[in-house]
């Protein structure tokens, strides 16, 4: 049954990475330049986590940061998605953004584009599904 529920899972998590994947894409492709932005406000969270089964606490901190940068003379500011990255304020960062729609942004982070890295893992998911259901239906 381990294989059956194994496979299930890991069939959802590769088509969920799968369909997720054009979607980055399109955004990486949208936000065709780079240029340099400066940090100016950085909101620091940090969450308080049960761990399951030892009852112990854990604290994840991530990051959002307020960005200014200029496009075509005009300052643009833009709020970034949480990042476990720690960057100070007044940071340079290269900035990615749409140059339709200066505001729609992203921080280009240090390890680059993780397109190919969502393809690639939502392959592998899909690997193990097909591995795990036929581990299971040869286990009957």
């Amino acid at each position: 049954m381990t294989f059956l529920y194994l496979g299930l899972g890991s069939f959802i998590l590769g088509i969920v990475l799968l369909i997720n994947y054009p979607i980055h894409n399109a955004q990486n492709k949208r936000r065709s330049e780079r240029t340099e932005g400066t940090i100016t406000k950085v909101d620091k969270r940090t969450i308080r986590k049960k761990e399951a089964g030892t009852g112990d606490y854990r604290y994840d901190t991530s990051y959002i940061y307020t960005v200014e940068y200029k496009v075509n003379g005009q300052l643009v500011s833009f709020k970034s998605s949480p990042s476990s990255a720690a960057h100070e304020e007044g940071e340079s960062l290269t900035v990615c953004y749409n140059p339709d729609k200066p505001q729609d942004a992203h921080i280009l982070e240090s390890h680059g584009d993780s397109s190919n890295i969502i393809l690639y893992v939502g392959l592998a998911c899909i690997a193990v599904a097909v591995i795990s259901i036929f581990l299971f239906i040869h286990s009957l």
